[in-house]
């Protein structure tokens, strides 16, 4: 386990309150857009559900001219206010919930303060936009990150529709693949790494759709080098360390199959 279970259920709690309090959905991203991609294939295949995630990333559509009054009004904002309102502060890109281990407790920042660390977790929900308007930090109090790979979800229609914790729409399975082919080498937690290639792995194996091909969209959109140089990156104990309810070899024959491409 990545995650102790109690930490992803409070997030998919918390999951559950944010898109039930945003009138103009944001769509998913991350561990658990890949768990709702692959968890039925998984399932099925394994007899019990894919693993969730303790973080929560959402992803926003701006055009880059967005009016003072439609940065206030955007699905960005009111999902910050959403999240306020659950015990979140802003730090960065990202929202933060401070909990006490073992009591679940939502800790306010003095309670944090008096806290020792090993008695507490966060619960983290980033922000991700595929255009940043140049205006956006004179009106939101959030400094989300850009990845323009997520721009065909809006502007092509580059998705999937959902029924599930709320959401409504989720990024193509290959869309999703091209994200954590990207964030992989940058990733410098190790579990983090693990987690992006047991996410990797599963949406190649379990999306229910053909990834591994050149002419897919994740192999069309995301530079070679970055491909390739996985290679190079990816060591045999990552394989073991991230081969959650998977076989190691199993695993690395399938990452290593789109690498050679």
């Amino acid at each position: 386990m990545l995650y102790d279970s109690f930490e992803t259920e409070i997030s998919r709690e918390d999951l559950v309150t944010v898109f039930s309090n945003v009138s103009k959905p944001p769509f998913l991203l991350g561990g658990w857009a890949v768990y709702l991609t692959v968890n039925k294939d998984y399932k099925d295949t394994n007899g019990r559900n894919y693993h969730g995630s303790k973080d929560v990333d959402l992803g926003f559509h701006f055009s880059g001219k967005e009016s003072r009054d439609e940065l206030v009004n955007s699905a960005l904002n009111q999902s910050t206010a959403a999240l306020e309102k659950i015990g979140f502060g802003s730090s960065g890109y990202r929202m933060i919930q401070q909990r006490h281990r073992e009591t679940r407790k939502i800790l306010t920042l003095k309670e944090a303060k008096n806290t020792n660390s090993y008695d507490m977790f966060d619960l983290c929900v980033d922000f991700i936009v595929d255009r940043i308007p140049p205006n956006i930090h004179d009106v939101l109090n959030i400094a989300p990150v850009d990845e323009v790979l997520l721009e065909p979800v809006f502007t092509r229609d580059e998705y999937v529709k959902i029924e599930e914790f709320g959401i409504e729409i989720l990024p193509k399975p290959d869309l999703l693949l091209a994200t954590k082919l990207v964030s992989l080498p940058g990733r410098n937690a190790e579990h983090k790494k693990c987690k992006d290639m047991a996410d990797i792995y599963a949406v190649l194996r379990y999306s229910g759709t053909r990834l591994d091909d050149p002419r897919s969209g994740a192999l069309r959109v995301v530079p070679r080098e970055i491909i390739r140089n996985l290679e190079s990156i990816i060591t045999d104990a990552d394989y073991v360390a991230a081969a959650i309810d998977a076989d190691a070899a199993e695993m690395r024959n399938v990452i290593t199959a789109i690498m050679q491409k």
